[in-house]
């Protein structure tokens, strides 16, 4: 995430845990260093289908969430 002149950054970035790859851990983890080094204070959003909720929310915090959250799976 280069920060380029002319170029808009999104204000906030919404992530899941689970996604092919990287797994949300890790992208969150990479952004918040990129933000961190650009001096930018950018919210991140995580959220999760995975249980416990709790767990998964501690961990995101460890790696710079701002906010974790379980998915709603009521319709």
């Amino acid at each position: 995430m280069e920060r380029q002149q002319g170029k808009a950054m999104p204000d906030v970035v919404l992530l899941d845990i689970q996604m092919p790859g990287l797994d949300g851990y890790q992208v969150c983890e990479q952004i918040r260093s990129e933000i961190e080094s650009m001096h930018l204070n950018m919210p991140i959003i995580m959220v999760s289908a995975k249980a416990p909720s709790d767990v998964a929310a501690v961990k995101g915090y460890e790696m710079g969430t701002t906010v974790a959250d379980r998915k709603s799976t009521r319709l």
